[in-house]
This record gives C-alpha cells, sequence and structure tokens, in this order.
C-alpha cells in the first residue's frame, strides 16, 4: 500500500501514544488557547482533551512552546513552496480520491474489500496472528526512526504498544460485515476532506491541513471502535498521578483501561517560560511535514478504487 502521509506518521504515534500518555477529562467550554498547561497533570489533560475531541490543531498549539510551534508552522510553509507537484501526481490523486467519492462509492468500496478480506481469509486466515506481530515490529521502527527516538524511547514504545498488539492479533479483521462498515467509515471521512484535487490539498496552510487530518482521526478512531478498540473509551478511563517534580522537570504517571486490563505508563513533562510540556512533543512535531505528493500519487502508487489495507514498577517510559 502507499506509503501514508509524512503527517501520518505522526498520527500512527497518536494512535498509540493516545492510550499511552494522556489522561482523560471532558472539554470544557471555556478551553484557553495558551500553548502548554499551568501544571504537568494540567497539560497533558489539554492534550488529551484535544485527542478525544480530534482537535488536532489545538493538540499542536497546546502541546508546542510558543516558538517550536511557529517554527513547525514554517517549516511546513517552506516544504510547501520547495515542492512541485507533476500532472502524474495529479492524475494518481484523482484515481484514488475519485472512487471514494462518486455515487455510489460506499456499495462500491464495501463489495471490494469484503472480496479482499474472504481472499485474505481463505489464503492466510490462521497466519493473520503472525503477520500482525510482524507488521507490528516495522511499525514501532518505522515510527521510531519518523521521530528520531531514542533506544530508551524505543523500548518504552514497544513496552506501551504490546496489549494494543495483544488486541489487534485478536480483533476480528476478516469478519466481511465489518469490512462494508469500515468502507462506509472511509468513504464519509474521504468525502468530509472536501478535497477533489491534489492542487487543493497541497495549498493547505498547517492549520487548515491540521484541521483536516482531524478528520482522518476521526475515522481512524471510527474504524478502531468497529474492530474492538476504543480509544475513546481508553482515554476516558485514564486516571493521572503526579509523581515529582522538580527543577523544572516532572513525572506523570498514567493509569488507564484497555480491553479492561490495567495499563500504566510514565510521562515525562518539562516546564518552560512557566508553562508545562509533554517533553516529546518538539520531537514528534520535527516528523510532521506536507506529503511527499509525487512519491505518494506517483503512477506507480496510483490504483484505481482500490485500497490496501521517579517511575513506578511496571510502567512504560514515554520520555
Amino acid at each position: 500500500m502507499p506509503r501514508p502521509l509524512r503527517l501520518l506518521p505522526c498520527l500512527t504515534w497518536l494512535l498509540a501514544a493516545a492510550v499511552l500518555v494522556l489522561a482523560g477529562c471532558q472539554r470544557a467550554t471555556d478551553i484557553s488557547p495558551a500553548a502548554g498547561g499551568d501544571s504537568p497533570t494540567a497539560a497533558a489533560r489539554l492534550l488529551v482533551d484535544d485527542l478525544r475531541h480530534d482537535d488536532l490543531a489545538a493538540f499542536w498549539k497546546h502541546g508546542l512552546p510558543p516558538a517550536d510551534h511557529a517554527a513547525l508552522v514554517e517549516r511546513w510553509r517552506q516544504a510547501q513552496v520547495a515542492q512541485a507537484v507533476t500532472d502524474a501526481a495529479r492524475k494518481g490523486y484523482r484515481q484514488f480520491m475519485g472512487p471514494l467519492t462518486q455515487p455510489g462509492a460506499r456499495a462500491e468500496l464495501a463489495r471490494r474489500l469484503q472480496t479482499q478480506v474472504a481472499r485474505i481469509d481463505d489464503r492466510y486466515g490462521d497466519q493473520v496472528p503472525v503477520l500482525i506481530a510482524i507488521g507490528g515490529a516495522v511499525f514501532r521502527k518505522i515510527v521510531a526512526a519518523d521521530t528520531a527516538l531514542s533506544p530508551r524511547q524505543e523500548q518504552g514504545l514497544q513496552d506501551a504498544l504490546a496489549p494494543v498488539l495483544t488486541w489487534a492479533q485478536h480483533a476480528p479483521w476478516l469478519d466481511r460485515e465489518r469490512a462494508g462498515r469500515a468502507a462506509n467509515i472511509a468513504v464519509d471521512t474521504a468525502r468530509s476532506l472536501q478535497l477533489a484535487t491534489l492542487d487543493q490539498a497541497r495549498a493547505l496552510d498547517f492549520p487548515t491541513a491540521m484541521a483536516k487530518t482531524s478528520r482522518l482521526w476521526t475515522g481512524a478512531k471510527q474504524v478502531l471502535a468497529l474492530y474492538g478498540l476504543s480509544l475513546d473509551a481508553v482515554l476516558d478511563s485514564a486516571k493521572l498521578t503526579l509523581l515529582s517534580q522538580r527543577a523544572g522537570v516532572a513525572h506523570v504517571r498514567i493509569d488507564y483501561l484497555l480491553e479492561g486490563q490495567p495499563q500504566r505508563v510514565v510521562v515525562k513533562m518539562r516546564e518552560v517560560d512557566g508553562r508545562w510540556y509533554a517533553d516529546a512533543m518538539p520531537q514528534l512535531a520535527r516528523a510532521v511535514a506536507p506529503p511527499d505528493w509525487d512519491g505518494w500519487w506517483g503512477p506507480s502508487r496510483a490504483h484505481v478504487g482500490y485500497i490496501t489495507a521517579g517511575r513506578d514498577a511496571g510502567a512504560s517510559p514515554v520520555q
């Protein structure tokens, strides 16, 4: 399948991190637009509120010190200016998006996905858990490379992803009825983007791109919930405990439920100019960039109507 948008490794990292590093809260009507939080736990709660309510523009605004956020927006702008988009890429984009947005797309994509699921079940049904384990290892390496994780951070990510991979190995991926419903979610998500052409997509500034990416995040959460993993329920179950705070560095323990089983992770927070931020956020932000349109939508990548599918003992550090 095509390599995801370069901004999407961040989303997939967030998909994992959402069950690891942030605690749930209900959205207040007077959420402050200010960056960071006035305490380590307040900063974490702001971020999870943004994830819980599918607002990635606010996630980056709240999660980064102002200078880092400005640098991220400027890197995005400069990368856009440097890009040259070919007619082949425009054609590939049309060939990919057209079948998702044309009349009858829901039924047609459902038919295609259900056919693919049936073929996979016939050929590889009993091998799916093994393939998922292999895919999980590859996914972890991609995320670690794209976000430049240290060996310690990569180990923390591995430990935190372990229960997610256990769920994935037992999820009903080969259920044809669910495949049809997942197709409906994919079509509805694609239509909600309202990006009929590659030039429209390429012209998005950073805040608008994050608003569109938030719709992809919503769709991803809906599909995961369809197969038994509700990230919103995970976030709602999470509880924060401040473990330590000294000299501008704090550690917060997150206890949460995944598939009804208790999990925990420890998150490092850092104070910058009197505000608190998750220490990993600037590192994560450096992996965010506009998509490599020609690399993704070139002629060899386009397929008409086709979609491929202080620490506590036992707590994994994500720093």
